[in-house]
């Protein structure tokens, strides 16, 4: 997996553990970039605020949002089940990684949510992306606004 330890910042560490309780309240095995996604959105971080407020989207109606997608997926469907452990899927150690690899591309010395999400604006496999999508917004362009934020 990351061959050095990546320097996540406080409020990473604190999205990355509130993604594994998302997963637990939702019944879910693994702890996917759906939750990931979620617990970033909680920290309401300011540079992602400014994003929805470019975008013309609520916050807090976008979370809503997800998590609709999130209840009706049936990959979430363990009811019958009581889940007391999860692990992070691969998807979930992939954006990790490439985050990581992003904050070192930028000679960042750490990654921090905005790293996070913006990996999980390119990432071929990220429901942010699928999301946005849907909504009728072009991720590269929020994309080349948080890049350009980040440098």
């Amino acid at each position: 997996m990351m061959s050095a330890k990546p320097n996540f910042t406080p409020r990473a560490k604190e999205a990355i553990k509130l993604a594994k309780k998302k997963a637990l309240q939702l019944q879910s095995s693994d702890v996917s970039l759906d939750h990931l996604l979620i617990s970033i959105l909680d920290t309401h971080q300011s540079a992602i605020q400014e994003i929805f407020f470019r975008i013309n989207i609520d916050m807090d109606d976008f979370k809503e949002f997800v998590l609709d997608h999130i209840v009706l997926d049936p990959r979430y469907d363990d009811s019958e089940l009581q889940v007391q452990t999860t692990k992070y899927s691969r998807d979930f150690q992939v954006v990790l990684k490439k985050s990581d690899d992003f904050a070192k591309e930028l000679d960042h010395g750490y990654v921090g949510l905005e790293h996070i999400f913006f990996i999980l604006l390119v990432y071929k496999n990220s429901p942010l992306r699928k999301y946005l999508d849907e909504l009728g917004v072009n991720c590269d362009h929020i994309s080349d606004f948080l890049k350009i934020f980040l440098l």
